[in-house]
């Protein structure tokens, strides 16, 4: 299996975990994120966004955002096209994020990931990674 299979597959997986993370932690826990991206919003209209539409919506936002980390995992996991577009789609999640971030590790990784994201929208996935499971055992 080369790099580029494996970095998307740890993409996959991680959108996964991150789903079931929101699912089980944040949607119980949700005003620490809330208070957490306000506090550190470098754009006054994320602040808005926030304070006038998030916030009030807060568990249908996580819901919404578990339904689209699913959506991302099984698409970057998938092969071809969908994981062109899952891909794509997750480049834009990350930088979506950057704005809400601190200055320092936090927008550092995002940046990081978006940028390696679209190295592996560089390469070709002829198999999806349930295929590369049957083919080892």
């Amino acid at each position: 299996m080369n790099w580029s299979n494996i970095g998307r597959i740890g993409f996959g997986l991680g959108y996964l975990v991150a789903a079931i993370f929101n699912l089980i932690v944040t949607l119980r826990t949700h005003q620490i994120l809330w208070d957490f991206f306000i506090e550190n919003a470098h754009l006054s209209f994320y602040k808005d966004i926030l304070v006038n539409f998030i916030i009030p919506n807060g568990i249908l936002v996580i819901i919404i955002t578990v339904i689209f980390e699913i959506i991302l995992g099984v698409l970057v996991l998938n092969k071809l096209v969908l994981v062109r577009i899952g891909l794509i789609f997750g480049i834009l999640w990350v930088i979506f994020l950057i704005p809400i971030l601190p200055l320092g590790p936090e927008m550092l990784t995002n940046i990081i990931l978006a940028a390696v994201q679209a190295i592996l929208l560089r390469k070709e996935y002829e198999t999806t990674f349930l295929e590369m499971l049957r083919e080892r055992f």
